[in-house]
């Protein structure tokens, strides 16, 4: 994914000593890991959950965990659960200054 896109996929809110960004991403077949990209310079926290389109989508990925630090305005997910073999749609959010 490439840089921050404001507004369409990606959000970004401020608050004194805290700042959030909220969006949307996908995980490719066979991948365990997806880059989104960062307005923080430090992440404390973040969750990425299933986005369905519809009530009859079936996806067996549906929780992801933020990895490591930031590096070059990007933040990892990892997907949880052993089955990586899906294109997986994702809502995230991510806390931090």
């Amino acid at each position: 994914m490439a840089g921050f896109d404001w507004g369409n996929t990606q959000l970004s809110a401020q608050m004194p000593h805290c700042k959030i960004n909220a969006g949307t991403c996908d995980f490719s077949s066979g991948s365990q890991t997806v880059d989104v990209p960062t307005t923080l310079s430090k992440v404390y926290g973040g969750l990425i959950t299933a986005c369905f389109t519809a009530t009859a989508v079936v996806q067996q990925t549906t929780l992801g965990v933020v990895v490591g630090d930031i590096s070059n305005s990007n933040i990892t997910f990892m997907r949880l659960g052993g089955f990586i073999d899906e294109d997986a749609h994702m809502s995230y959010w991510l806390a931090g200054t």
